[in-house]
């Protein structure tokens, strides 16, 4: 317990010397990836890179006994992000989780919306894909999104998300044990799609995670997986105070670059 005090006592010492560094500027693309991860205590082991008003954040992690991978990446177009009204929340531990909703629908978040559709497998034994909606209240709704404009009417609501997943099932079962996840057919058609969309040149925004069989990721192994444009971003950071600066940071930077 000290030692993780001691961590984040020393993590937002360098949050602090970073955010007075540059509070009347504009941070850089370098200042503003040094400035998130003193400020979010969960990107410290994450590939976390900002370039071009361009996010990526990717993390890979094998559990505990070594039988299963996960990984999560996420890229975010950060102009297609509202900085100007954020939402923070308290969190038990004394920190505080930081939301920031997505802007009202614009062409250029519709375009990388149909880009993410494009790339969707028309092999999949079941249909072309699964595409859920899903409103504030986590229900599903059912919308066919073949048009532009099925996907603006999507996108003018900002409580929802589009989202394409992929979920094994078990395979048996006994009262004594419970039975093994068995990859679905479409696992490696699903796998190809993701790689596709992490080689799409940017600015994108979306959000994958992955869950394999196993200690690497390979595209037989695919247990389920989920890729989704995402309605927010959210971060768990230090404190409150932390949470309002980053936010205020992060809308100079978007101000300074992502609006040209």
């Amino acid at each position: 317990m000290r030692i993780f005090a001691f961590v984040a006592c020393l993590a937002l010492a360098g949050f602090s010397a970073w955010y007075f560094l540059y509070r009347d500027t504009a941070p850089t693309d370098q200042d503003l990836t040094q400035i998130m991860r003193s400020a979010v205590p969960g990107l410290l082991e994450a590939d976390l890179t900002v370039q071009d008003c361009q996010l990526s954040i990717s993390v890979a992690q094998l559990n505990a006994d070594q039988t299963h991978f996960t990984q999560a990446l996420l890229r975010a177009d950060l102009s297609l992000f509202d900085f100007s009204e954020i939402r923070i929340l308290p969190t038990k531990k004394d920190q505080a989780i930081l939301i920031i909703q997505r802007s009202p629908m614009t062409l250029p978040m519709v375009h990388q919306a149909e880009r993410l559709l494009s790339e969707v497998p028309s092999q999949f034994t079941q249909k072309a894909g699964t595409l859920v909606l899903r409103d504030g209240k986590g229900n599903q709704v059912t919308t066919q999104l073949d048009t532009q404009e099925n996907i603006r009417n999507l996108l003018r609501d900002p409580t929802r998300s589009l989202t394409i997943s992929l979920a094994s099932t078990r395979i048996g079962s006994t009262q004594e044990e419970t039975p093994a996840l068995s990859p679905h057919a479409d696992a490696p058609a699903f796998f190809d799609y993701s790689e596709r969309l992490v080689d799409l040149s940017q600015p994108m925004t979306f959000h994958m995670t992955r869950f394999f069989e196993g200690k690497t990721a390979r595209r037989d192994t695919l247990l389920s997986a989920a890729v989704s444009m995402p309605e927010k971003l959210q971060f768990q950071v230090l404190s409150q105070d932390v949470a309002e600066a980053l936010a205020e940071t992060l809308y100079r930077y978007t101000n300074g670059h992502c609006r040209g």
